[in-house]
Formats: structure tokens, C-alpha cells, sequence
């Protein structure tokens, strides 16, 4: 089979905003994560990639309206289980246009920040969004 068309730009579908998470206490200090998030048009696939976090354990994933404490309006958007070294990927989709790329500006109109908590505490913050990210 032969494809004759042509091929043309991505557009927003080509856009991969890139994360940074560090640990977010002094609990782990090891603790940090790599995140893509990339468009898939009217809705976001987010992908994280943890280390350094306790092995055989579950953490909750949230969007937060702040990237330090208080966090303000956690809303819960997967569980990432870790290996027994402590790593673990996990992945989401949803309409996350307003995940913030960093200092130099946001993805949607408002800023929302990527937070990791322990499972049963969402106060016992683990990883939370650095400044530094970029896009792609």
C-alpha cells in the first residue's frame, strides 16, 4: 500500500510541555520526577516518571492551585505505585491545558501545578512542581 499525502505540521497536537518535580519535604530528599505532557488536542496525555520515593508504595497524583503550601484545591488525577527500588510511571488523560510550563508562562489561562502526596495523606507532600520546565 502506497500513501500519497502529504505531510504537514502537528500543530498544537505537536506541542510536549516538559516538568521538572522535586521532593517536596525533607522526608525523601532524593525524590524527583521527569513529566511530558502533550496534547492530543481537546484533552492532555500526562506522563511521570518518579524516583527516589519509598519502594512498594502508592502516592497520589493532584493538580494544585499553588506550588507551595498551602497547595489550595487538590484535585486527584492518578495513583503512581512504585517498584521496590522506589521508581514508578504513571500515566493520565484529562483537559490539563492549564498545567503551568514554569517561569516563563502558563499552558491555559489559569496556573495549575503538578503535587505528589502520600496515598492516605494529602498533606505529607513528596514531590512538587519546580520553577524549571520547557516546551517542545
Amino acid at each position: 500500500m502506497f500513501f500519497s499525502g502529504l505531510l504537514v505540521p502537528l500543530g498544537q497536537a505537536g506541542n510536549t510541555a516538559l516538568v521538572h518535580l522535586e521532593a517536596g519535604g525533607i522526608a525523601l530528599p532524593n525524590a524527583q520526577a521527569s513529566v511530558a505532557v502533550n496534547s492530543l488536542g481537546l484533552l492532555d496525555l500526562v506522563q511521570i516518571a518518579a524516583e527516589g520515593l519509598a519502594p512498594k508504595s502508592q502516592y497520589q497524583v493532584y493538580l494544585a492551585e499553588s506550588n507551595h503550601a498551602p497547595f489550595r484545591k487538590l484535585e486527584a488525577l492518578a495513583i503512581l505505585k512504585t517498584n521496590p527500588d522506589g521508581a514508578g510511571i504513571v500515566q493520565a488523560i484529562g483537559p490539563l491545558k492549564t498545567l503551568t510550563r514554569g517561569a516563563g508562562g502558563t499552558v491555559g489561562q489559569s496556573e495549575r501545578y503538578l503535587v505528589v502526596t502520600e496515598m492516605n495523606d494529602a498533606s505529607q507532600v513528596v514531590l512538587r512542581q519546580s520553577s524549571v520546565s520547557s516546551t517542545h
